[in-house]
């Protein structure tokens, strides 16, 4: 059997006019950086840590949250969320990234205020990691010429080597991410943010459920951009809803993200409270849903031969399972 590779990512939109202040203006499809949303044990424990490494607390939204230049941080999920599966490592987001003027500066002044900080990588002193309770896994970079002290820099993702050509188009496609490089990785610019994609060592999984269950973006009239979307074949997690406090429109999640499965691998199941479309990449298997309409339970199984040739190479079964 060949490899199976699910086109999965999370992200989340938020209409950029009942967001809080951006640092980086829209790009021409205005689209801005705009939050990591965290999946925290103790809230208390990782806003301490935000606030010593230089963020402002936010009040009166949703969750509690902290914001630097470029991205706001919501600390927690909604009430009821199960604890974080695991870490950044092992995700198909492998870690998140910040730069500084000055990076030992930074280090001495935030290891004084009691943040977990961990040397550059081959002892390099214009790097650093910090790395949260929850195992959140953050890169602090230099930048001498940078206005802000600390701002939100970079999202690297580790995904199959052979998708990362298609995850850079999608990104440039559909939110207007500029290609290009980071180092040695391919990568993609927005307003705020460098998404860089390296080539997975072995199997991530999503991060949904896990200590970063997502990153969002801000979007200007984002009623016309989901239309936009739509037209262009792409599905939403969710429709547009409207933020009862704000009135402001709202999309809460939009999946497109990617996980490499061993041969023969099965895989636990989990459940979506939102809608999700499962799309392979390439290689051969079958993906299982369980899912109910009205009162009717329905199971649908869809089985994949050689992702990469014709559509008609799927298949597709659904079964009612009404008692």
């Amino acid at each position: 059997m060949k490899r199976l590779s699910l086109a999965l990512c999370v992200i989340s939109l938020l209409s950029a006019s009942t967001a809080w202040g951006q640092a980086f203006p829209p790009n021409e499809m205005g689209v801005t950086m705009g939050h990591w949303h965290l999946n925290t044990r103790d809230v208390a424990a990782n806003k301490k840590i935000f606030l010593a490494m230089g963020a402002a607390e936010v009040t009166g939204g949703n969750f509690q949250a902290v914001r630097f230049p470029g991205v706001l941080i919501n600390l927690q999920l909604a009430p009821g969320t199960p604890p974080p599966t695991g870490g950044t490592v092992g995700s198909i987001v492998n870690h998140v990234g910040f730069t500084v003027q000055n990076v030992q500066e930074s280090v001495a002044r935030w290891k004084a205020a009691g943040v977990p900080v961990l040397p550059g990588t081959n002892g390099r002193k214009d790097q650093a990691f910090v790395v949260t309770p929850d195992e959140l896994r953050i890169e602090i970079l230099e930048d001498k010429n940078q206005k802000f002290p600390i701002q939100h820099h970079h999202v690297h993702f580790n995904v199959p080597e052979s998708v990362i050509p298609q995850i850079q188009a999608w990104y440039a496609k559909t939110f207007g991410a500029k290609p290009g490089t980071r180092g040695q990785n391919q990568a993609a610019d927005l307003p705020g943010v460098n998404l860089t994609f390296s080539k997975a060592d072995g199997p991530a999984v999503t991060t949904r459920g896990r200590i970063l269950d997502h990153i969002g973006f801000d979007v200007q009239n984002l009623e016309a951009f989901c239309k936009k979307l739509e037209a262009a074949g792409i599905k939403l997690d969710r429709p547009l809803t409207r933020n009862p406090q704000t009135g402001g429109a709202l999309l809460p999640t939009m999946s497109c993200w990617v996980q490499m499965l061993r041969p023969a691998a099965r895989l636990q199941a989990h459940r979506h409270t939102g809608s999700a479309v499962y799309y392979v990449v390439e290689g051969t298997g079958e993906t299982m849903e369980l899912f109910t309409i009205g009162d009717s339970n329905f199971q649908s199984t869809t089985v994949f031969r050689d992702a990469l040739r014709a559509s008609e190479s799927r298949e597709h079964a659904l079964l009612d399972l009404r008692q």
